[in-house]
């Protein structure tokens, strides 16, 4: 639970610590040795957030293995699919990522997701970041705008708000529209501030804004604002994702 609190804040670099206390604790628990489902999917998750993609598709190996077996519910079936996406989306593993989302689309169909789940958005999240793969941005941007609509509609804060406005920004920007995804990560960069209660809070989150805008900045030519948020989005991942994350490379570079 303190890991996932850490994660939750977009400190990766601060649950993963935790998360190896708390498998060496439920190794010693276990007759056989295996981690909890649980566990074991937070701490791929968290490998993935590190940027340690072959350690995380190690960590997922027995999960894929407990799906097999049939000792995985719907919903953690669904998220073991979603983690396997992601990873192989972020090492250039198309058809297997492609495969992988299927999977967790064909898990998910039968089940209800109401509009602010963490079930909807992590539907809604992964077929946008599908789309981007693809090199299809107008349907992520889809994606993302049909989301935010629900959520909006229904007047809630589900804490992914942040996370949104930055994926349609990708797609706006993957489409030229430079002046539009930089308002939206404006925009969701003063979301995350207040959800984390702080103009100089600094997350994994944070980080990837100030990428992106950084990103924006350089693609519209302006140089001067662009080495300022590369700047920014450096000292934000350094410390949340540490200085060997390709993001955090990627900004120092």
């Amino acid at each position: 639970s303190w890991s996932v609190s850490w994660q939750s804040a977009g400190q990766p670099v601060k649950s993963w610590p935790l998360l190896e206390q708390a498998a060496a604790i439920a190794r010693k628990l276990s007759p056989n040795g295996e981690l909890p489902v649980m566990l074991s999917h937070g701490r791929a998750q968290t490998l993935r957030a590190l940027g340690r993609w072959e350690e995380c598709l190690r960590e997922l190996q027995p999960l894929r293995a407990a799906v097999q077996r049939g000792r995985t519910s719907p919903r953690e079936e669904m998220s073991i699919w979603m983690q396997y996406f992601y990873v192989y989306a972020l090492t250039g593993r198309v058809a297997e990522a492609v495969d992988a989302h299927d999977r967790a689309v064909k898990v998910a169909a039968p089940q209800k997701f109401s509009a602010g789940s963490p079930g909807a958005w992590s539907m809604a999240l992964s077929a946008a970041r599908r789309h981007l793969l693809l090199g299809e941005p107008a349907k992520a941007e889809a994606a993302m705008d049909q989301w935010l609509g629900k959520v909006q509609r229904a007047g809630l804060r589900t804490g992914n708000e942040a996370r949104a406005l930055l994926t349609r920004a990708q797609s706006l920007q993957a489409q030229g529209r430079l002046a539009e995804a930089l308002r939206d990560l404006e925009s969701a960069l003063q979301v995350h501030r207040d959800q984390l209660h702080g103009t100089q809070a600094v997350s994994w989150l944070s980080g990837q804004i100030w990428l992106q805008i950084a990103k924006v900045q350089q693609q519209a030519s302006h140089h001067d604002a662009a080495r300022e948020a590369f700047t920014t989005a450096h000292q934000h991942l350094e410390l949340s994702v540490g200085p060997d994350h390709p993001e955090t490379r990627e900004a120092a570079a």
